[in-house]
């Protein structure tokens, strides 16, 4: 007697030869139930994020947590109750549940809506969709959640300076001397040009250089007027030349920025040290500095706050040290996460187009995400506003689809005001999300001459306590084969471990999903939400012997 899997076996039951061979059995398998690595199971329930009324496929318990977060009050049956099933199995489809009353955070206040997953957003709100994005604000959450409240945005636009050979920055030739001559009245700021291009060559708050004063540009009326926020120290400048500094919004030294500053030791303001000459402040704070910028001042630096006026703002910290008539510079308050200021692409250069270059940033404002406030989440190096710009693999540079496309966090919505073609003073400025083209020179300032965009998200909604409809709504979608299809295709994707063409790569898939050799059908189930450790419970007790159809397949439940 043999004894083996709890049973005893004669050894006469047993295949007998007299001689070394091949001995071939059947063995019918069909009453056999599959190793419970091999199920796979259906949940819907309510998650803090992730796409909602959508089959996700999660084959572990970090994916669950990196598509759908980790649980709060609301959400933590849900959560457990998948995150139990992935310790006996790698095939969990999901589908994130959600009430009527979720909501996508929006940057525009009062314009969230709930975009429930990726095929909404590419049918409704993308470039080519039907809803009229504007109202909606430039970004809004990847899905509906309060997470997405956490979220910011900002957008450094491109440098404005000369360019070499190569589509470099020549750092020893920041200047750009303006066309024509330049004259400056003594006593009302107004500009004369003689020859001129000032709707062409200047944006407001570039600083200008002629006759030994330095100015800001305020407003500019056409081709050969023009303002400056302040009276020349010298009296009246005739005409003569003038040159436009390199303006980065990246970051600018004290040669670029106006005038002289004043700090108090322990005091968060900052305050323009008067002119020797004239009553008028030597800053511009209003025209060069914008909340959210770092600011320099006698070896400190600090987070500018508000920008009260030109004269006038607040930082993060108070200063450790008084000082007067301190010189000052500004970097973007993200600039430490990339090697080097945006300013045009090769692709965009190699057509004739300038200025389509930015950075993108996304980051956890409040925390939410990472428990540290301010943390940045994703960065966006030299991505392109020009629509037809292409990386040098052939692929999409153009900031859209690389923030659509790569972003776990936001959807493009909208081009920023910075963006939309205007026309100053009689002179176009190209949109954003127009085809480079021939001199083509992008819209690198607003109106207001402001180059950093900076949004935050407000509005999201969990919608964590679903109806009966709406959980109907999301079981109902294991009805459809197709969204299996996509759940498997996109789990595949995300493992990134294939090297074959897409179309080869969701075929295969496809292929795997539709085959009888498949694990043995989908199992539709509510996981209890506490179940025993995996070493006291066997989980295949729960299943029910499955029930064939002529093709071999099964389809098993689960009760809770």
């Amino acid at each position: 007697m043999i004894y083996t899997d709890n049973h005893y076996i004669r050894r006469d039951d047993m295949p007998f030869q007299v001689s070394p061979g091949v001995n071939t059995s059947e063995i019918d398998l069909t009453t056999v139930v599959p190793g419970i690595s091999s199920i796979d199971a259906g949940f819907a329930g309510p998650f803090r994020w992730g796409p909602a009324n959508d089959v996700t496929l999660i084959d572990s318990e970090d994916l669950l947590v990196q598509t759908f977060q980790k649980p709060d009050a609301n959400t933590y049956t849900s959560f457990f109750s998948a995150a139990n099933f992935l310790q006996y199995s790698n095939k969990l489809h999901v589908v994130r549940c959600v009430s009527t009353a979720a909501k996508n955070s929006a940057s525009t206040p009062g314009g969230a809506v709930l975009v429930a997953n990726n095929t909404v957003y590419y049918d409704s709100y993308d470039e080519g969709g039907t809803a009229v994005a504007d109202s909606r604000g430039d970004f809004m959450g990847k899905y509906a959640g309060s997470l997405g409240n956490s979220l910011k945005v900002s957008i450094c636009g491109p440098t404005r300076a000369n360019l070499a050979s190569g589509n470099t920055v020549v750092a020893s030739n920041s200047d750009i001397r303006l066309t024509g001559t330049f004259a400056v009245h003594a006593s009302n700021k107004t500009v004369t040009g003689v020859s001129t291009q000032f709707n062409k060559e200047l944006r407001v708050g570039d600083v200008v250089i002629s006759s030994g004063n330095t100015f800001v540009i305020a407003a500019i009326a056409n081709a050969t007027s023009c303002t400056v926020d302040r009276d020349p120290t010298t009296g009246a400048i005739s005409a003569t030349t003038a040159d436009r500094l390199k303006r980065s919004p990246f970051g600018e030294p004290a040669r670029n920025m106006v005038g002289t500053v004043a700090v108090t030791a322990n005091s968060t303001a900052v305050t323009a040290t008067a002119a020797t000459a004239g009553a008028h402040n030597s800053c511009a704070f209003d025209k060069q500095m914008l909340a959210g910028d770092i600011v320099k001042i006698n070896g400190e630096e600090r987070r500018v706050i508000t920008v009260t006026n030109s004269s006038h703002m607040v930082v993060n910290t108070g200063f450790t040290n008084t000082a007067s008539a301190q010189t000052y510079s500004r970097t973007w308050e993200y600039s430490g996460l990339f090697d080097k200021e945006p300013v045009t692409t090769d692709h965009s250069a190699a057509k004739g187009a300038l200025y389509d270059e930015v950075h993108v940033v996304v980051v956890d404002e409040d925390g939410e995400w990472t428990g540290t406030r301010e943390t940045a989440l994703e960065t966006f190096t030299g991505v392109s506003i020009a629509k037809n710009a292409r990386n040098e693999d052939g692929t999409s540079a153009y900031y859209v689809d690389a923030i659509n496309r790569r972003s776990r966090y936001v959807w493009w919505m909208d081009h920023n005001s910075v963006g939309d073609a205007y026309t100053t003073a009689g002179a176009a400025v190209t949109a954003w999300g127009t085809a480079a083209a021939s001199g083509t020179e992008y819209a690198s300032s607003a109106a207001d001459g402001s180059m950093v965009e900076t949004t935050s998200l407000s509005g999201g909604v969990d919608g964590s306590a679903p109806s009966d409809a709406d959980k109907i709504t999301a079981f109902n979608k294991f009805k459809d084969a197709e969204e299996l299809e996509k759940a498997y295709i996109e789990l595949q994707k995300k493992l990134g471990s294939s090297d074959e063409p897409q179309e080869e790569q969701e075929e295969r898939v496809r292929d795997h999903v539709r085959r009888p050799s498949r694990p043995r059908g989908l199992a539709f189930t509510h996981v209890p939400a506490r179940l025993p450790p995996p070493r006291d419970v066997d989980l295949l007790r729960l299943l029910p012997p499955p029930a064939h159809s002529a093709a071999g397949r099964s389809r098993a439940s689960v009760s809770a």
